[in-house]
């Protein structure tokens, strides 16, 4: 082995033995001195700490640190000054305290540094500026014993609230740390990430989740009370804003001098940070183009005011995109300014100057709003925009599509929203070749021209004009309230005259479409939406119904809408019709109707009107020219379906030249009748007054006089087609071979003042199947009337001619002839 060799082994051995004795040396003092120093360091914080704290355990450490010495306390729980809303302070996973290696056994540790890790920091001021975290002793700031190089914060979950300034903050410090000095005079520097910021003042949300870095350097005068910002920083996601000015802390009150600023941002960083109560609409758009921003906190804070916010905005030459399809508003040039006075409860926004080009169609305007809560507003504004090209930055919800272009020349508006009586408007407004197609509705508007004029709170229609597929329509007028109805909860009204050559109501109301493909109709009215109008229609149709020559006025107010005296040709006649719709609720209608018809034929009637939703007698059964006068009631669903239970109606008929064809109950005639056809009867003239309840159609008595037979007939027919009439047939009109038959099966007949022979029958059961019985009590009604009639009649004659015995004797035999007439009734 050579000599080198052997010398390197011996080295090697020799610092393995130093490095084991230096290892347990080290291990023994830090045990030694750490049974004397945690304790130390635990004394330390309890003396300049005026609030308790719990400590789970404490490592000390000289190597974890080093060049410091330190104790690793673990589950540090700090107590707040007060528990009004946070019952804990401070509550840290890991909190490690450093210290200089000549202060360990010094009388007076002083603490240089503190690492917090994985915890949760609770900052509290309450209604009157008490704060929470003031837990250092008065006394160990006065001795400048609290000299702490650096903070550092991790994971550390920071929530503050100021229930003074109407504040709060919730963020996680990422990472983040602070040096100070605390004496009198205080010096801080920071330097922290925050993840998921969210920053509220007076219940307005100014960050929202953007990624905060923030750069403090600040000195405090405690003498003056003046906290001084020079050369510090905030930066929000990709914002960078300068931090200058002071606050001066007062045990009354505060009084803010600050400033905030950003210059040649890019825009959509600069609408990031707006709130988004007022800048939610143009986030989704893509900006281009740089703006700038400055932010100023000015005033006196305490319980009786706060200071007032201020924030001034410039863009210039920027551009606003908006896609499917690509539009943009370029060359946007504004300067505008917002301010929130707290202390008097109102904000105030004002745009002094905007102008952009659309499609290099100029837009210019400027706007001023005071109160946001109940505002004041004053605008300009002029337009040559495209209508469609505008709806890729706004459209209604119930809108599909816009097109055509708009010019607005001179609009003015000023007054306070909430009441009409402010306001104040003027300006022209054209549209021209627009279209407009609707979300919920298949029916377009296309060829829509108008001429519009604003005055105070109307909207003057000189022309508007327009047509859908089959319709067409122009009207002149007014809207009433439109400014209220615009930007409150007001009613829009709208009076005027509507011409037109064809409203098909088909198209019109027409929603949806079911899936057997028959069209679905429904009918809804707004709330907020009333009309008056006097009608000049050329034609109207509805399912069949078809008329012409339309002239009335109808109105629309309260969910009810009103025809009164419309008047029109309608199915070979004429009529006039007053009557309403009302809304009972969402999905329910109640229909009232007066109705003169004049000469109207009854078979298009019937079948224009869907047999009025029965087919008792429909437009098979009957044919003529009917005048009427009509009143009835009825309920209905949005879509037109009649709960046929309640319909009441009243009329009195007159039908020329009529036919009654192929209805059952006369059908089931035919067999007693010689000669006659009762498939096909033909009368001149019918009368009566007809009425409908309880889904029953009442027929009083009436005579029909026809080419089959003379009847009489009265009774009822239900909506399920059973009915109970009561017929009365002339003796003469029966077939001989039956009449045997019928006296035997039926029983008596009797004869009508003219020496006619009538039969009376009752038809009951189904229309379709009656069973024919004789109605014996129409007969002993008749004749008890009759004989009743003519037994006074004789008793009085013979009263006066022979006397009471002689009128006895003349009763007896009318009684006796009475039971000679009496019948058995059918079962």
């Amino acid at each position: 082995m050579q000599p080198n060799e052997t010398g390197k082994k011996r080295n090697w051995f020799r610092i393995l033995i130093a490095l084991i004795c230096i290892g347990s040396g080290g291990w023994l003092l830090t045990n030694w001195i750490g049974k004397q120093i945690k304790p130390i360091v635990i004394a330390a914080l309890s003396n300049q700490l005026s609030v308790p704290v719990t400590i789970k355990e404490a490592h000390f450490s000289l190597i974890t640190n080093f060049p410091y010495a330190s104790v690793t306390l673990t589950d540090v729980v700090a107590l707040p000054v007060f528990t009004e809303k946070f019952d804990t302070l401070l509550n840290v996973r890991k909190c490690s305290v450093l210290v200089r290696w000549d202060h360990l056994f010094a009388k007076e540790m002083v603490i240089r540094r503190i690492i917090i890790a994985d915890g949760l920091l609770n900052l509290h001021i309450d209604s009157s500026g008490n704060e929470n975290y003031l837990i250092w002793k008065s006394d160990s700031v006065k001795s400048g014993q609290l000299d702490i190089n650096l903070i550092e914060l991790e994971q550390v979950m920071l929530k503050y609230q100021n229930d003074q300034a109407s504040q709060q903050l919730n963020c996680l410090i990422d990472q983040g740390k602070v040096s100070a000095v605390i004496g009198e005079q205080l010096k801080i520097g920071a330097e922290c990430s925050l993840a998921q910021p969210e920053l509220i003042i007076d219940q307005i949300t100014y960050l929202r989740g953007q990624p905060v870095r923030l750069m403090l350097a600040m000195d405090y005068n405690k003498t003056t009370g003046e906290y001084l910002f020079e050369k510090s920083s905030l930066e929000i996601a990709d914002l960078s804003f300068a931090l200058n000015g002071k606050l001066t802390d007062k045990d009354e009150y505060s009084d803010y001098a600050l400033s905030i600023s950003a210059e040649h941002a890019k825009l959509g960083s600069v609408l990031s940070v707006i709130p988004e109560k007022y800048s939610a609409k143009w986030r989704k758009f893509k900006t281009n183009g740089f703006a700038s921003l400055k932010i100023s906190v000015k005033g006196r804070q305490d319980n009786k005011q706060k200071p007032v916010y201020q924030i001034s905005f410039k863009a210039e030459d920027c551009k606003l995109t908006a896609s499917q399809p690509k539009i943009t508003l370029e060359n946007i040039n504004l300067t505008g300014e917002f301010i929130s006075m707290t202390n008097k409860k109102t904000e105030h926004i004002e745009i002094r100057h905007f102008d952009a080009l659309l499609n290099n169609k100029k837009i210019n305007g400027r706007l001023i709003i005071d109160n946001l809560k109940d505002p004041w507003v004053k605008a300009r504004f002029n337009s040559e925009a495209s209508l469609e090209d505008l709806s890729r930055f706004y459209i209604p919800s119930y809108l599909k599509g816009i097109s055509g272009d708009l010019i607005i020349r001179n609009g003015e508006f000023a007054g306070r929203l909430n009441d009409p009586l402010t306001h104040i408007s003027s300006g022209s407004i054209s549209i021209r070749d627009a279209a407009i197609t609707f979300r919920d509705r298949p029916v377009s508007i296309s060829n829509i021209e108008a001429s519009l004029k604003l005055d105070k709170n109307y909207l003057v229609v000189q022309n508007f004009s327009g047509n859908t597929l089959l319709s067409d329509f122009a009207f002149a007028g007014s809207f009433i309230n439109l400014w209220s109805y615009l930007f409150s909860t007001a009613t829009l009204e709208l009076n005027g005259t509507l011409q037109s050559s064809l409203l098909d109501f088909n198209e019109i109301l027409r929603k949806e479409q079911s899936p057997s493909n028959v069209t679905v109709y429904r009918i809804h009215f707004a709330d907020d939406f009333s009309f008056q109008l006097k009608m000049q229609i050329q034609q109207i149709k509805f399912n069949q119904f078809l008329a012409s020559d339309v002239t009335g006025s109808v109105s629309l107010q309260d969910r009810s809408f009103r025809a009164r005296d419309v008047s029109f040709h309608a199915m070979d006649g004429s009529a006039t019709i007053s009557g309403s719709i009302s809304s009972m609720s969402n999905d329910s209608l109640n229909i009232r109707t007066d109705a003169i018809l004049h000469q109207i034929n009854i078979n298009k009637m019937f079948q224009q009107l869907g047999n009025f939703n029965q087919d008792v007698i429909t437009d098979r059964n009957l044919k003529g020219q009917i005048t009427a006068r009509l009143k009835m009631t009825s309920d209905w669903t949005d879509r037109l379906d009649c709960n046929t239970q309640t319909i009441v109606a009243e009329s009195e008929i007159t039908i020329e030249s009529g036919e009654l064809n192929d209805f059952a109950p006369m059908l089931a005639l035919s067999k007693f009748l010689k000669g006659s056809d009762l498939n096909h009867i033909r009368f001149s003239t019918l009368k009566n007054q007809i009425e409908i309840k309880s889904r029953q159609i009442i027929i009083p008595q009436m005579e029909i006089k026809s080419s089959a037979a003379d009847v009489s007939i009265s009774g009822t027919h239900s909506f399920d087609n059973m009915i109970e009439y009561r017929v009365q047939l002339l003796l003469s009109q029966l077939t001989g071979r039956k009449v045997k038959s019928l006296h035997t099966e039926f029983g008596q007949i009797e004869e009508d003042n003219l020496g006619r022979t009538r039969l009376l029958l009752k038809l009951s059961g189904p229309a379709t199947q009656p069973r024919i019985t004789y109605d014996t009590k129409a007969l002993k009604e008749k004749i008890a009337t009759e004989f009743k009639k003519e037994k006074q009649i004789i008793k009085e004659l013979l009263k006066d001619e022979f006397g009471k015995n002689k009128t006895d004797e003349k009763v007896q035999k009318e009684n006796s002839k009475q039971k000679e007439l009496e019948i058995e009734e059918e079962d």
